[in-house]
């Protein structure tokens, strides 16, 4: 679900912080309803943004983000709160000093994979987190040491197999993906995209979706001539592999 809002330390809404999904007893989704936001239970008194969430079973939902700085900007410390199906908590995580959370996957209630920027000296640099059903945990190697950029989406068709994709990963600056197995990471570059017969860089991948299979789809976009707009891309991985999906 990628509705973004915003909640302040106490509860007191500023704004769309969630939304439920309410079904009848057919297989159908009724419609929407605004669900209780979740109050920052942490000891902080700044607000918070929620930027993605994941549910592994109809009762139990985890949702992430970041604080906010005293400017109301995001990026200033990772943020996860966890949906019980009647009420949220905020579970003890790393301490991390600025950056925040932007993508989250839970392929069961015992794992949960999220994935975001954090500061270092100045420059943003890959975060992953993993709740292994009992705790957080910081995980290290993603987009490998010293790496720059962002890890701004993350889908995983198992326990063992998870798809982040974010941008300036690698040594050009250029966007990347990375899988994780359970155990480690491995860099999957993704493609040159192509426009009309010509090769394009990619500008920003931000979404992936996975299935069970382990096929993966990502999108993002790139700028188009000078930077006065962009293009859609699209790719998938299958077999092991990335490949353009232009259309």
């Amino acid at each position: 679900m990628g509705i973004q809002g915003y909640i302040r330390a106490g509860g007191a809404v500023l704004g769309l912080a969630l939304t439920m999904l309410v079904a009848t007893g057919s297989a159908h989704a009724a419609g929407w309803r605004i669900g209780s936001p979740p109050s920052v239970t942490a000891s902080v008194s700044m607000p918070a943004t929620l930027s993605a969430v994941s549910c592994p079973s109809a009762t139990e939902c985890v949702a992430v983000g970041s604080y906010l700085d005293s400017s109301g900007k995001p990026d200033a410390g990772p943020l996860v709160e966890v949906s019980n199906g009647s009420g949220w908590t905020a579970p003890s995580t790393p301490k991390v000093s600025g950056g925040g959370l932007m993508g989250v996957s839970c392929p069961s209630a015992s794992e949960c994979l999220a994935v975001g920027t954090i500061d270092r000296a100045g420059s943003g640099a890959p975060l992953a987190e993993l709740w292994n059903g009992a705790n957080w945990s910081v995980l290290r190697g993603a987009a490998g040491p010293g790496s720059e950029g962002t890890l701004g989406g993350v889908s995983c068709s198992s326990p063992t197999s998870c798809m982040a994709v974010g941008g300036g990963l690698t040594p050009s600056g250029a966007d990347s993906a990375e899988l994780w197995n359970g155990s480690t990471w491995t860099a999957e570059p993704l493609p040159g995209f192509s426009s009309h017969g010509t090769a394009l860089p990619v500008a920003s991948v931000s979404g992936v979706s996975c299935v069970p299979s382990g096929v993966c789809d990502a999108v993002g976009y790139h700028s188009t001539y000078g930077g006065q707009g962009s293009e859609v891309v699209t790719a998938e991985w299958n077999a092991g592999a990335w490949s353009d999906r232009e259309e």
